[in-house]
């Protein structure tokens, strides 16, 4: 009983220590996903209009489904344009600086390239700029935050990528996102002191047990 206690103990601490791919799969992120939106959807429409009408309309971000301390792993390839007959570019981004004021609940974001893919960690609250945008370019790992339920995918644009967020009209292209979502591995010294307590315990209960029949005899 005390052996079967004690590998069952370390079944289960073995179990929780080994980390857990909780989704998985492959994204298309269009030039006109806009990384910045409102709490009920708003899309910065700014220059959507503006002469020569057009083809393309700004679109929402990408979201991907994620609780906090979820580790988040991100590739991605693809080609867009920030302009009819603009120079395409890869998700890393072209040269020149991105200098973009907050939009909803999206905040500012300035970085040294532009119009690379973007990602922002949201969750319930629908405080202006109250979420961070950050640089994805062509992948990495990030860990979603206290509060996270969801990752947004999108790009940052604007009329010279400066100013608040605009003109995603005249944008053509897309990535291809590919991503995993890790729940990460428990302290092993936590998972340690779980198996030392059970198997302590177990110790403990077969004293008690053997007190209650000297006792009894």
């Amino acid at each position: 009983m005390r052996i079967d206690c004690f590998w069952k103990a370390a079944i289960v601490c073995a179990a929780i220590s080994a980390p857990t791919i909780a989704r998985a799969g492959v994204v298309t992120v269009n030039a006109t996903d806009s990384i910045f939106v409102g709490a009920n959807g708003e899309l910065p429409t700014t220059g959507q209009n503006d002469p020569p009408l057009l083809p393309y309309a700004v679109t929402a971000p990408v979201e991907i489904a994620v609780a906090a301390g979820d580790v988040v792993t991100i590739s991605a390839t693809g080609q867009v344009a920030p302009g009819i007959g603009a120079q395409t570019n890869g998700p890393a981004g072209a040269a020149g600086a991105t200098n973009l004021t907050a939009f909803g609940i999206i905040g500012g974001i300035d970085y040294s390239t532009h119009f690379f893919l973007a990602g922002a960690f949201i969750g319930t609250g629908t405080g202006s700029g109250e979420y961070s945008p950050f640089y994805i370019g062509d992948g990495g790992t990030f860990i979603a935050p206290s509060g996270s339920t969801e990752l947004l995918l999108g790009l940052p644009d604007g009329y010279a990528f400066v100013g608040a967020p605009s003109y995603y009209g005249d944008n053509s292209g897309s990535f291809t996102v590919t991503y995993d979502v890790t729940v990460p591995e428990p302290d092993m010294d936590i998972a340690m002191f779980g198996l030392t307590a059970a198997v302590l315990g177990l110790g403990r209960t077969r004293a008690r047990r053997r007190e209650c029949v000297a006792l009894q005899a």
